[in-house]
């Protein structure tokens, strides 16, 4: 369980990564690649996230 409340990851590459339960509320994550990433039961509260981004 990752907590990466208020990270900065704008333009980093998640892709297949795996945030499974992590806190991630406030991160930044603008620009992110997150193609096949797992956000399973992740705190995304206030969360910043890319326009096409699907929960």
């Amino acid at each position: 369980n990752a907590n990466m409340s208020g990270a900065d990851l704008s333009n980093a590459d998640l892709t297949r990564a795996n945030f499974y339960k992590a806190n991630l509320a406030g991160a930044n994550l603008s620009g992110v690649k997150l193609a096949q990433a797992d956000f399973s039961e992740c705190n995304l509260t206030g969360a910043i996230l890319p326009p096409n981004f699907k929960s």
